[in-house]
């Protein structure tokens, strides 16, 4: 009966949970922008989370990731971005990909002020193959996922990654679903 609940909860969740990984492209590669989780202990991920009531996939992801990093990056720009997309599906969560001008990360970090939502800190850039090398291990637990201290703040409260969203990333190469593989694949 637990497993039914637990399915049918997943399910649930899964068509209303939603966000979008925010990547660019430099000459070394490409580089995903992540930032800690000020609510739990989830660590570092992309941004997304719950919808609200009447919501698509692509809104409850534009609103979300604007939330999260504190309206630096605009609603709109980010719906308009990820129009057409059908996402990535996995678990709870609908997964979207958006190409955005570099930024660094403290600009983001400082904003402040009325409208500011302020749930998530630290932000970085790390590079995909950063996260790459831990999708063949993500589901086993006692792996620890670190982030190379490299790419960290100097005062960081926490130093992983969310397990939850590296399984979803790893997911997502797997079934080829990064823009950035199906660049190099040709594909449009």
């Amino acid at each position: 009966m637990a497993v039914l609940y637990m399915s049918l909860m997943v399910q649930v969740w899964s068509q209303t949970a939603a966000g979008i990984v925010l990547y660019c492209e430099k000459p070394d590669g490409v580089w995903v922008l992540v930032a800690d989780h000020k609510m739990g202990k989830r660590g570092f991920a992309s941004f997304g989370g719950s919808y609200e009531k009447g919501e698509t996939y692509q809104e409850t992801a534009a609103r979300e990731t604007s939330e999260e990093t504190r309206g630096y990056f605009k609603q709109e720009d980010l719906l308009k971005g990820i129009a057409g997309q059908k996402g990535v599906d996995y678990l709870i969560y609908r997964m979207f990909f958006l190409k955005v001008p570099f930024v660094e990360a403290a600009e983001i970090e400082k904003r402040k002020g009325a409208g500011v939502m302020d749930e998530r800190f630290d932000y970085v850039w790390v590079p995909e193959k950063e996260l790459s090398r831990y999708f063949g291990v993500v589901a086993d637990l006692q792996t620890p996922l670190k982030l190379d201290p490299a790419y960290l703040p100097k005062k960081a409260k926490t130093d992983y990654y969310w397990r939850l969203w590296l399984g979803q990333m790893a997911e997502a190469q797997r079934r080829g679903a990064f823009p950035w593989q199906k660049k190099k694949a040709g594909l449009p």
